[in-house]
């Protein structure tokens, strides 16, 4: 087992769902050795403690962001670049949502621009839709406070 797993006590304190979680940022850009020391052909297998963080742990309809460059296809050049976004990787984080509703965004593949910020506005009820995004943004840059007792001015305007 992993040692950071057994010395946070999660496991072995029936504290796990302090690890539980909806919208993961993915480490170090969809890169297959964030899952397991072997990319495979197809799939990155992730290694046991890995494997329990994302099945076992992640709730229905999670949201997976890889922050990368759009994933490769099999057989093209990237796809035989040593560094990330992997394919093998990015396959594993598809197979999982399957079965959950969940999603799997990719930043460069559904960014317009490079000055496009990824947001997301988590709810009891989910993910809300961007209009909603965009009329709290409005809120922002009028400078008016969204939350009683929060001061918003500092955030970044939206264009």
């Amino acid at each position: 087992m992993n040692p950071c797993l057994r010395s946070s006590g999660q496991r072995d304190y029936d504290n796990e769902h302090r690890l539980q979680w909806d919208v993961l940022k993915l480490f170090h850009h969809c890169s297959y050795k964030s899952l397991s020391p072997e990319k495979g052909d197809d799939i990155t297998e992730p290694v046991e403690d890995v494997k329990w963080l994302f099945e076992e742990l992640a709730r229905e309809q999670e949201i997976v962001v890889s922050p990368s460059w759009p994933i490769p296809a099999k057989g093209t050049p990237e796809d035989s670049d040593k560094q990330p976004p992997h394919r093998q990787a990015a396959n594993y984080y598809k197979k999982i949502i399957k079965d959950s509703n969940g999603q799997f965004k990719v930043t460069m593949e559904t960014r317009r621009s490079a000055q496009q910020v990824a947001d997301f506005r988590l709810t009891a009820g989910g993910e809300q839709p961007s209009c909603v995004e965009r009329a709290i943004y409005l809120d922002v840059e009028r400078g008016s406070v969204t939350r009683q007792g929060r001061d918003t001015r500092w955030l970044p305007k939206t264009p």
